[in-house]
């Protein structure tokens, strides 16, 4: 919301020509930037941490299903078909609450659209 609020007032103050406005909001904009690129490092460095036990996991769980259907899909699709296994079904259960999770804790980034 602050990236959004710090965009719109710097295109005001682009379309009014105060120099001085823009130039303060741009540096704002790069300040907003250095901030989002750190959140963006924490949570690459977060990812990391649980990558490498998660490839164990799901090493095991490979090991344990291999290719044997865990689910069936209600329709049938044409590059997947009717039965899935376990890759297919974790691809399509993690995009899925991924989605509802992240709207949940508010960690989406929300583009709202430009005045002009």
């Amino acid at each position: 919301m602050e990236s959004s609020r710090i965009r719109r007032e710097l295109m005001k103050a682009m379309r009014s020509g105060n120099k001085r406005q823009i130039d303060r909001m741009q540096r704002q904009q790069q300040a907003m930037m250095k901030d989002q690129q750190k959140m963006m490092s924490d949570r690459m460095k977060t990812m990391l941490f649980f990558f490498i036990p998660f490839i164990l996991f799901w090493q095991v769980l490979r090991g344990f299903f291999g290719d044997t259907t865990v689910a069936y899909m209600p329709i049938v699709t044409p590059w997947i078909g009717k039965e899935l296994l376990v890759s297919n079904w974790y691809f399509f259960c993690s995009i899925s609450t991924s989605i509802v999770i992240s709207r949940l804790l508010g960690l989406t980034f929300e583009i709202e659209s430009v005045e002009q």
